[in-house]
């Protein structure tokens, strides 16, 4: 009980408001990635989203006398391959030298007749949506030739039909046409742990980790982002609701 006070005062000692926007938390106790993404939904909303470089700035100055010349800490990005909808990869149809690990901005997955490739979500392309009907599990494609960014698509596809399409399987494989030329799917490899979506990405140059899949974001001491493995542990970023 005792330690849980005066952890909450600690967190007192760390709040930062945005003017009328979001509240920030930096939590000193040191944590894995998940646990940190526990304690933040427990205690406020989530681990931190940064998804402009004025949110950025705004951490960078409140919080980086707090991390250590070589140090770090968590902010609520996770790199893991998965489906818009929120489902796990469980069937991949990458073509050869794909995902391109070592590029981190490419986040977004495109589906042409070789396969799947990564590919930077702010080019547009024309893509491909579903439609799903629950009593029989079973999916119907929707070819859009307009060409949009992965986001847009997204959205377009969440507001006319389910999502931006996911394929679990061969046979879903091969509903699609065998000379499709270059189209979003749903596949992502970046996500923030609240479930929003932005296409800011701000990597330091020297980021060691980044060619490997299922890893966790943490800021540097410039604010830069750097990939982690999810257990290690050190202090983190939570964000509160409107001021």
């Amino acid at each position: 009980m005792v330690q849980a006070a005066s952890f909450c005062l600690l967190l007192l000692s760390g709040t930062f408001d945005i003017s009328s926007s979001l509240t920030y938390y930096h939590v000193s106790a040191s944590m894995t990635w998940q646990k940190a993404q526990t304690y933040c939904r427990s205690n406020h909303i989530d681990l931190a989203t940064v998804d402009s470089m004025a949110t950025v700035n705004v951490l960078n100055k409140s919080y980086q006398s707090m991390i250590p010349a070589n140090g770090s800490m968590w902010i609520g990005l996770k790199r893991s391959w998965s489906w818009s909808t929120g489902e796990s990869l469980n069937y991949t149809l990458w073509t050869t030298g794909q995902p391109n690990a070592s590029n981190s901005e490419a986040a977004c997955g495109l589906f042409d007749s070789k396969g799947w490739s990564n590919y930077y979500c702010s080019n547009k392309f024309g893509f491909y949506c579903f439609d799903e009907d629950s009593s029989n599990a079973s999916k119907t494609y929707i070819l859009i030739t307009v060409s949009k960014t992965w986001k847009d698509a997204q959205t377009y596809c969440k507001q006319y039909h389910t999502d931006l399409a996911i394929i679990n399987n061969s046979e879903d494989s091969a509903a699609f046409p065998v000379n499709a030329a270059y189209v979003w799917i749903g596949l992502i490899s970046s996500y923030w742990s609240d479930g929003g979506f932005s296409s800011f990405r701000y990597w330091a140059q020297d980021n060691s980790e980044s060619s490997l899949d299922d890893t966790c974001t943490a800021m540097d001491n410039h604010g830069k982002w750097i990939s982690k493995q999810c257990n290690l542990k050190m202090s983190f970023i939570c964000y509160g609701g409107e001021s």
